[in-house]
C-alpha cells in the first residue's frame, strides 16, 4: 500500500468540539471529530496507512482507522506520497469540473468589447475584497461547472492555475472543484459544493486533536454566551444573527407596512390580551427583548388602543445580556436584568407575558427513554385498497415479501470517487442504502398512489418483524418548559402569555449550529401540554398566520457569510444595504440608477413566506395561552 501525506492545502476550523477541515483547492469542507482530526495529523509526514492504523490515533481503532483513512483519501485530504518531495495537488484536479457556488459574491462588469474580459471583484465573507485580474476574471468567467478545469484553462499557461484555485480557499469561498458536471450531478453528490461558511480557524491544530478548547468561547454554554459574549448589540442582530422581529422591526409592505411589534400587538389584542385590564393600567413584561424594537412597538401600540378600556400600559423587560438590556433601555424600556428561568417577578402580576424567538437559546436535555428499545410494532390491519394491491403483486407471480427483497443497493461513493479527477486509486465509500424496489420487480410495475401505499405496508410489515432498536436520541425543551411554568405564574387572571421561536407543533427539537452559539427548535405541542398543566388555556398557530403576513412576493434569501460580502459590495457602490426582509421591488427602488444588479452576483431570491435573509418564516409558531379568570360571587 502506497504511503499517504496530509496536503497543503488545508485549513483547520472549529465550533466547539467539532471541526471542520476546508480544503483550499478543492474548496470541499468536511466536519470531523477530534479524533479523526488527530488521524489527519499522524500523515503530516509520509507513512503507510496501515502502520498508522495500528498506533491508534486519537484512540481510533485500527479498523476504522484505516476506513477513515480511505474516506479522508477519497476527499483528497490525503494523498499518495512522491517517492521525494511532495505530490502535484493541482495536475490531478484538471478532470474535475470548477464551479462558482450560489452563495459566491462578486460585481462583474462587462469588458469594453465582447472579446475583452470582464472585470470582476470579488467580496469574502468579513467583507473584504479582492480584485481579480484580466486572465483570472476571464478564468472564473468560464466556471459553470460544466467545463473541466483543463478547459477552463484552456492555453491560459500554467501560472494561470494558481491565482484561480486561490479563490477556492475559506475565507473568499468563491471556487468548488466538482467531480462530475453539474448537469450530472455533481452539486447533488457533493453536499459540500455550495457551503460558503467556516468557522473560527484553529491555529493550533495538534493541540486542539489533543483536547485543547477551540477559539472563541463555547457554543453550547447558553447563559455565558448571554452575559458575557455579546458585546456589541447592534452587530448582534445586524451580523451574528438574526430574527423575524429584527428583519420587520421597520414598516413592512408584507405587514401592510405596519412593524413587527405592532402587527404583533394587534393581533395579541385580537387574542384577547389586556381585556382583564379594563378600567385600569395594563402591566405587561417581555423576556429576552433584543435590541428593544418589538418591546417599543407593543408598548405604543397597546398604550393607543382603546378598544379593552385598558388605562395606559406599565411595561418592563427581563434580559439576561447586559449589552442588550442597556439597548433596551436606549428605547425608553425599563429593564431587569434576570434569566428566563428563574423570573425576578411576583406571581400573578402580568396581563401580558411575551417571548418573541428566545426560548430556543434556553436549552434542552437528552430524553433517556428515547434511548430505550422500543416494543415490536403491530403490522396494520389491511383495508380494502392494500388487499386490491397485495393480489395485484401476488397475479404478477411474486408476493410482497419477494418483492420487497427484490431491491438494489446503489453504491454511493465519497466526494473525489465520483467520476474521478485522476487514477489515483481511492476506494469507494459506503453504500448509500436500498434503492428498491429494482425496475422490472412487480413493486415497481405498481405506480403511483398504489406504489406509495404498497411501500407504506412493506415498510410496516418489515418493521413489525424485525428486532426493534432504540429510535435514536429525542431531545426535550427543557428549558422552554421551565419557562412556560415561570410565565404561568408570573401571569393574572385572564392574562396572556404569548412564545415564539423556530420549530414546530410535533417535531422532536433540533440544533441548530450555523451559528456561534448553539440555538434548538422548539416542539410546540410539548409547550402546549406544559401550558395546560399550568392551568392555562392554550393553542398553537403559525407566526405568519398570527401577523397575516403576506408571502407571496420575492425576497432576498442569502446566507450570513453572502450578505455580509452583499453589504460590502452595496457600501462600495454608495449603498446601505441594511438587515431587513427585502423584497425584490424595494432593492430595486433603492438601487435605481446606482448599481445595476444584473452585475451582481450572489443575489438569490424566494418567496417571502419559505425564505428571507437565512430565515424559513413559515416555520416559526407561537404559544398562546390564556389563564382562566377567576369566578367572582
Amino acid at each position: 500500500m502506497p504511503a499517504l501525506v496530509l496536503s497543503r492545502h488545508l485549513s483547520f476550523h472549529a465550533r466547539g468540539d467539532a471541526a471542520f477541515v476546508w480544503h483550499g483547492l478543492t474548496g470541499d469542507v468536511a466536519e470531523m471529530s477530534r479524533d479523526v482530526v488527530a488521524l489527519l495529523l499522524a500523515f503530516s509526514e509520509a507513512k503507510d496507512p496501515r502502520e498508522v492504523a495500528l498506533t491508534e490515533p486519537g484512540g481510533i481503532p485500527k479498523d476504522l482507522a484505516e476506513q477513515y483513512t480511505d474516506i479522508l483519501r477519497g476527499r483528497r485530504f490525503l494523498l499518495p506520497a512522491p517517492p521525494r518531495g511532495f505530490p502535484d495537488e493541482t495536475s490531478a484536479l484538471l478532470s474535475g469540473f470548477p464551479r462558482v457556488p450560489r452563495g459566491a459574491v462578486f460585481f462583474r462588469k462587462p469588458g469594453a468589447t465582447e472579446n475583452d474580459p470582464p472585470a470582476i471583484t470579488l467580496y469574502g465573507r468579513d467583507g473584504q475584497k479582492l480584485e481579480l485580474d484580466a486572465v483570472t476574471s476571464k478564468l472564473f468567467d468560464r466556471c459553470n461547472g460544466e467545463r473541466t478545469l483543463g478547459q477552463v484553462l484552456a492555453d491560459a499557461g500554467p501560472d494561470a492555475i494558481a491565482p484561480l484555485l486561490r479563490l477556492a480557499r475559506a475565507d473568499f469561498a468563491a471556487l468548488k472543484i466538482l467531480a462530475k458536471r453539474v448537469s450530472e450531478g455533481g452539486v447533488r453528490l457533493n453536499p459540500a459544493a455550495d457551503s460558503t461558511m467556516p468557522y473560527p480557524e484553529v491555529k493550533d491544530v495538534a493541540a486542539f486533536a489533543a483536547g485543547a478548547p477551540g477559539p472563541g468561547h463555547s457554543p453550547s454554554d447558553l447563559a455565558a454566551y448571554h452575559k458575557d459574549v455579546i458585546d456589541d448589540p447592534d452587530a448582534q442582530f445586524d451580523e451574528t444573527e438574526t430574527t423575524l422581529a429584527h428583519l420587520f422591526r421597520a414598516p413592512h409592505p408584507a405587514l401592510r407596512n405596519r412593524t413587527f411589534g405592532a402587527a404583533l400587538a394587534a393581533a395579541l389584542l385580537q387574542k384577547g390580551a389586556l381585556k382583564n385590564a379594563e378600567g385600569r393600567t395594563a402591566r405587561v413584561l417581555e423576556v429576552g427583548g433584543g435590541l428593544g424594537y418589538v418591546g417599543q412597538a407593543l408598548r405604543e401600540a397597546l398604550a393607543a388602543s382603546t378598544e379593552h378600556g385598558a388605562k395606559g400600559i406599565e411595561s418592563v423587560n427581563v434580559d439576561l445580556s447586559p449589552a442588550l438590556a442597556t439597548a433596551q433601555k436606549k428605547q425608553g424600556l425599563p429593564v431587569t436584568r434576570g434569566d428566563a428561568l428563574h423570573l425576578p417577578v411576583k406571581g400573578d402580576t402580568f396581563d401580558l407575558i411575551v417571548c418573541n424567538e428566545m426560548a430556543g437559546d434556553l436549552g434542552t436535555t437528552l430524553d433517556p427513554e428515547s434511548l430505550k428499545p422500543q416494543p415490536p410494532a403491530q403490522p396494520a390491519q389491511k383495508d380494502e385498497r392494500e388487499s386490491m394491491i397485495e393480489a395485484a403483486i401476488a397475479s404478477a407471480g411474486k408476493s410482497d415479501a419477494e418483492a420487497a427483497k427484490a431491491g438494489h443497493v446503489d453504491d454511493g461513493h465519497a466526494f473525489a470517487d465520483e467520476g474521478s479527477f485522476a487514477d489515483e486509486g481511492a476506494e469507494p465509500g459506503p453504500a448509500a442504502g436500498a434503492q428498491g424496489p429494482a425496475a422490472g420487480t412487480p413493486a415497481a410495475r405498481v405506480t403511483g398512489e398504489a406504489a406509495a401505499h404498497v411501500a407504506q405496508v412493506q415498510a410496516q410489515k418489515a418493521a413489525a418483524q424485525a428486532p426493534q432498536e432504540p429510535q435514536g436520541p429525542r431531545f426535550i425543551n427543557t428549558g422552554a418548559l421551565e419557562l412556560v411554568r415561570q410565565c404561568a405564574k408570573a401571569l393574572k387572571p385572564g392574562g396572556v402569555l404569548y412564545i415564539s421561536e423556530f420549530g414546530d407543533p410535533k417535531a422532536n427539537p433540533i440544533q441548530s449550529d450555523h451559528l456561534d452559539h448553539d440555538e434548538w427548535s422548539i416542539r410546540f405541542d410539548d409547550l402546549k401540554a406544559e401550558a395546560e398543566k399550568q392551568g392555562l388555556k392554550a393553542r398553537v398557530q403559525s407566526v405568519p398566520d398570527l401577523l397575516m403576513l403576506d408571502g407571496n412576493d420575492l425576497a432576498l434569501s442569502t446566507t450570513r457569510s453572502s450578505y455580509a460580502g452583499l453589504r460590502a459590495l452595496f457600501k462600495d457602490h454608495g449603498l446601505a444595504l441594511t438587515k431587513r426582509a427585502w423584497l425584490r421591488k424595494e432593492l430595486d427602488e433603492l438601487c435605481a440608477g446606482k448599481l445595476d444588479l444584473t452585475q451582481v452576483f450572489g443575489l438569490q431570491w424566494t418567496p417571502l413566506l419559505e425564505r428571507t435573509m437565512g430565515l424559513s418564516p413559515r416555520q416559526f409558531f407561537a404559544l398562546i395561552a390564556t389563564k382562566p379568570s377567576v369566578a367572582v360571587h
